[in-house]
């Protein structure tokens, strides 16, 4: 089967949705033929790799690269597109009518399949915020209108959208997000950490975003230093600059016991992951199965201790593989890691079930299943 994936970025692009197309070309790949459109990158042309095409041509995703696009696949002649969205990768400031016009073209002659990493802009407080999110919410509904198949990434979304297309419910379907990060063989500690002999080692792998409570890293690390562990908390892919603004005022005690590496390579993230002994992911909008920091970790067989909130999907909630405490209850989840911290046997447990729970619903090869699967239910 002949298949074009659209994605705004792609390696060597530093960005998550990237990494996860990537991902998903290498697996489509093996029994297909895949193109890759991406977006320019200084430095960087169109390249064949070993299993799949990658044309770096679009510029600002707009005008008249919307009609390149359709002449790619006019050349191309694909049995199935696929759409990788985030609102903000198409536009500046998240706003572009035209690119949702995009899939209502190629839906007159190819199966076209959007995967929604995220929908909309929240309403927020201001106007420009309040105008941005009916922007998006308008983009999204040409998108879903321009789309025979549409893959969400959480739970959430998917019993929204149905409720709102409700004579479409089947074209839905819950597709989690994997981990792009393979375990590295490499035992040795990574040069940087080999001075940093702290235990238990916290971790906290990913971007600073709002909707992680920074402070809930340096409340459980504070948690156990008071216990007369002699504990140390790494920050993995941001370096001290991007962090300073947490931890400046933090007593000394603490901050000596922060290690940010900086820009990590999936080898390196992996090695820091393979060292670690607790892995935390504090959301205000609860963990969710977008969450690829999450996955990682999971992957790597450690133990989580995160949160539940209002994106929490049910199945977090039903199986008992993570430690979860609400979002707004800050005591709880230190406690959360002390109580691991201090059980052996807990840990190694929850680290077990996690990693059997990535092999049971998040790994790459299902997420590749479900792809084909949904695309091959479609009738045109």
């Amino acid at each position: 089967m002949k298949i074009i994936i659209i994605s705004p970025a792609f390696p060597p692009n530093r960005d998550g949705v990237g990494d996860y197309t990537f991902v998903l070309a290498d697996g489509l790949a093996d029994k297909n033929e895949v193109i890759i459109v991406t977006s320019k990158l200084k430095g960087v042309k169109s390249e064949s790799k070993n299993k799949f095409h990658v044309i770096r041509e679009i510029d600002k995703w707009g005008g008249l690269d919307l009609f390149h696009i359709l002449s790619i696949c006019k050349n191309f002649s694909p049995e199935l597109v696929i759409i990788q969205y985030v609102s903000f990768m198409y536009g500046r400031g998240g706003i572009n009518l035209t690119f949702p016009l995009l899939s209502v073209l190629l839906r007159i002659r190819y199966s076209v399949f959007t995967m929604l990493h995220e929908l909309f802009t929240p309403f927020g407080f201001s106007i420009k915020t309040f105008l941005m999110s009916l922007i998006q919410r308008l983009m999204l509904f040409f998108l879903i209108i321009g789309s025979d198949r549409i893959g969400v990434s959480i739970k959430v979304w998917e019993r929204v959208l149905k409720r709102f297309f409700f004579w479409r419910k089947g074209d839905f379907r819950w597709i989690p997000i994997p981990s792009n990060i393979k375990i590295s063989t490499k035992t040795n500690i990574p040069e940087k950490l080999s001075r940093f002999n702290k235990k238990p080692l916290l971790a906290f792998f990913g971007s600073l975003h709002i909707t992680k409570i920074m402070e809930f890293l340096t409340a459980s690390l504070d948690a156990l230093v008071k216990k007369g562990y002699d504990a140390g908390l790494i920050v993995i892919g941001q370096d001290e600059n991007e962090i300073s603004a947490y931890i400046k005022e933090l007593p000394d005690y603490l901050r000596e016991r922060i290690f940010c590496t900086g820009y990590c390579s999936s080898e390196d993230v992996s090695q820091y992951l393979s060292i670690t002994d607790i892995f935390l992911l504090p959301l205000i909008d609860g963990v969710s199965s977008r969450r690829t920091s999450l996955m990682a970790a999971l992957k790597h067989g450690l133990p989580v201790v995160t949160t539940k909130g209002f994106l929490t999907d049910d199945i977090f909630l039903q199986e008992n593989f993570t430690l979860l405490s609400p979002s707004t209850d800050k005591a709880l989840f230190a406690a959360n890691v002390v109580r691991v911290a201090e059980d052996e046997k807990l840990r190694d447990a929850t680290g077990k079930k996690g990693r059997e729970a990535y092999e049971k619903y998040f790994s790459e090869k299902l997420m590749i299943e479900r792809y084909l699967d949904h695309a091959f239910s479609m009738k045109k």
